[in-house]
């Protein structure tokens, strides 16, 4: 994307995290090419190849597929720039937690691969009870109790969105180990007061 000389222009590993980001956007929409090409009026070659990372497209183009997702030109590109930053690359997790995170300068949100023993009970991290906060199983089962004593029953795949200190408690009450992607919230002030 050509710039006006207001920062540095996107080179190619910034062209090839918008193609990524945008394909993620619109899968996550559940559209097809075509229907993203219907809908933002951009031809479904030019999205392959922007999604691909092969194409320099102009801002018009971007604005156009942008506003096609629903999204803010300005949070992708922020996105895309924020990626400059360093990321950080987990092969393998080992069998214990695991902070996704480290390494990141002030990340935007806090994850970690966190493993409940066959058996057990375990309170979610502390800055859940301030924070808004994402799960997902990936292995094993887990129970979530919230703060009202509702009990939330998640097999691999399930996830759950909370609010600041809705969820209370996780459990496994098998045998095997239970293992869960654990993301917080970490931008700005605390969000109890908002949520």
């Amino acid at each position: 994307m050509g710039g006006d000389g207001a920062g540095p222009r996107f080179g190619k590993s910034d062209l090839a995290r918008l193609g990524r980001l945008l394909a993620e956007e619109r899968v996550a929409a559940g559209l097809t090419l075509r229907a993203l090409s219907t809908r933002c009026g951009v031809s479904t070659g030019s999205i392959r190849a922007l999604e691909a990372g092969r194409s320099n497209p102009g801002l018009a183009t971007v604005a156009a597929i942008v506003a096609g997702l629903g999204l803010s030109l300005d949070r992708m590109v922020q996105a895309v720039r924020a990626g400059r930053a360093g990321t950080t690359s987990l092969t393998r997790a080992g069998s214990g937690d695991a902070d996704l995170s480290a390494g990141l300068a002030e990340p935007v949100l806090s994850a970690r691969i966190v493993t409940l023993p066959g058996e057990s009970l375990q309170r979610p991290p502390p800055d859940t009870a301030r924070r808004a906060s994402f799960a997902l199983v990936v292995a094993g089962r887990v129970l979530a109790t919230t703060a009202t004593g509702e009990r939330v029953h998640l097999d691999p795949g399930d996830s759950y969105h909370a609010r600041p200190g809705q969820v209370a408690a996780w459990a496994n009450g098998g045998a095997r180990p239970s293992r869960l992607v654990h993301v917080v919230d970490t931008r700005g002030e605390d969000q109890s007061s908002t949520s």
